[in-house]
């Protein structure tokens, strides 16, 4: 039985590639294990005790057809913003965007901030609160109407807000502080939560939070949650959602591919040794073993070695033997003579110094050289 030979660059290869997928488990396996990341992004994506992806589906399962708002080029026409901010914000927001929702919430717009991180868009409305500690708590409204339709407790999280001036109204407050500020701007309303919590995967099931939550974020027609300062700009693709992890994963996949790919490309086995080709008889070649015929009493494998050459000028300039000859009779004539006398056996000095005499001048016709 013959012996598979692998070549040493192809084991190399493959055996870097499940070293490094080997790393890359045992370092996600770790991760998961001992590491937890401290900001956990309060997104309709995420399905984290932070995420909003449980309030999110009930929104669609209940008709309210919410969207996901993935640029901050253009607002909603109308209805409600949410943007949870309980933790730093993945991008962070510019001035143009702060004026640009302030702008949109004057004119009309109803904006839910959830969690203190959201307050530069309150700043761009002028409107100004401080955050105070305070305990999670269930607390009772101060007016059961609006979205507090049918809720008697509210689960507040771990925030509260102090208003600086008088125009706020707090219907979710305690010793501590808000829970919640509500203000009216221009045509629109700006609805302040000091934490997201009764929005979150978390916290939605507690006390009547899931109808405070549904209620508040529906009150005043369509409702967009911001993903676009979570990081999911533009649609927040796979590659987006799968995080750096995920991405380090995907890439390394894609190196082992590549090597195991460029490894295969090689040969495997032993290499085939390249079949020697006889090296082509030049015209300076034929010339010099007719000479050297000649000097040896050779005369007719002289005209022969002669007839060659004629016979590949040809066929170099016009493509075959025949059709070089059919377009130069002289060379054709010449070539008959000198087989003729080949044939015939016996050549004189004579005759083999005419017929060879004519077969030069006849290549030199067919190679178009004159004199």
């Amino acid at each position: 039985m013959k012996r598979i030979r692998v070549d040493a660059r192809l084991a190399a290869s493959v055996a870097v590639a499940v070293l490094g997928l080997a790393l890359y488990w045992a370092a996600v396996v770790a991760a998961d294990r001992y590491y937890e990341s401290p900001v956990a992004a309060a997104s309709t994506y995420s399905s984290a005790p932070e995420g909003l992806s449980v309030l999110y589906a009930y929104l669609e399962q209940s008709g309210a057809d919410p969207t996901q708002l993935t640029s901050f080029d253009e607002l909603p026409e109308e209805g409600t913003l949410v943007i949870a901010a309980d933790a730093r914000l993945e991008k962070p927001v510019t001035d143009v965007e702060a004026e640009r929702v302030a702008v949109w919430v004057r004119e009309g717009g109803r904006l839910i901030l959830a969690g203190w991180h959201g307050e530069a868009f309150a700043r761009a409305l002028d409107l100004h609160a401080t955050p105070s500690g305070g305990t999670l708590a269930e607390l009772s409204p101060r007016q059961p109407a609006g979205s507090f339709a049918g809720v008697g407790r509210v689960e507040a999280g771990e925030l509260r807000l102090r208003a600086e001036d008088a125009a706020w109204a707090a219907p979710l407050a305690d010793a501590s502080g808000a829970a919640m500020l509500v203000r009216a701007v221009g045509e629109g309303e700006l609805v302040w939560l000091a934490a997201a919590h009764p929005l979150t995967n978390d916290g939605i099931v507690s006390a009547d939070n899931a109808r405070f939550a549904a209620q508040l974020v529906t009150t005043g027609g369509p409702v967009a949650f911001d993903e676009y300062h979570h990081g999911f700009a533009y649609g927040g693709g796979v590659w987006t959602r799968i995080g750096a992890s995920g991405r380090a994963g995907v890439l390394l996949v894609l190196a082992a591919t590549v090597a195991v790919l460029y490894a295969l490309g090689r040969r495997i086995g032993p290499p085939i040794r390249e079949v020697a080709t006889p090296e082509a008889r030049t015209t300076t070649y034929i010339a010099s073993l007719a000479q050297l015929y000649r000097k040896a009493g050779a005369r007719a494998e002289a005209l022969g070695a002669l007839e060659d050459g004629v016979a590949r000028a040809a066929a170099a300039r016009h493509g075959s033997v025949a059709f070089g000859l059919t377009r130069h009779p002289v060379a054709a004539g010449a070539m008959e003579r000198s087989a003729a006398l080949r044939e015939r056996g016996a050549v004189t000095e004579e005759e083999f110094v005419s017929a060879a005499a004519a077969l030069v001048a006849a290549k030199r016709e067919v190679e178009g050289i004159d004199g």
